[in-house]
């Protein structure tokens, strides 16, 4: 089984705010690529928001640390919500043949 969590961060968006939110799902993407599935494409297009997708069930306590580690580098800790969600999510990396 798996899960997934998306992030979102609910301060009024920005030009800066989407600067550095992209700047943290891309750290996100590095610390738990080898992990779960963080969709560089998915974070080049948000503004505010993106999915974690597919956490094995043993891995969640490290994600949701690393996650809320990176959150609190980039000051998102006090506006972001963060929603558990059942089952895998959309990949959105492209298929290479």
């Amino acid at each position: 089984m798996s899960a997934s969590i998306w992030i979102e961060v609910t301060e009024p968006v920005t030009d800066e705010l989407v600067h550095n939110f992209r700047n943290f799902g891309e750290d996100v993407y590095r610390a738990l690529k080898d992990v779960c599935c963080v969709s560089l494409n998915e974070i080049d297009r948000c503004e505010n928001a993106f999915g974690v997708w597919d956490i094995p069930d043993h891995a969640m306590p490290g994600v949701r640390d690393t996650i809320g580690r990176l959150l609190r580098e980039y000051g998102f800790h006090e506006s972001a919500r963060l929603s558990m969600r059942d089952g895998p999510g959309p990949c959105w990396e492209p298929t290479v043949p």
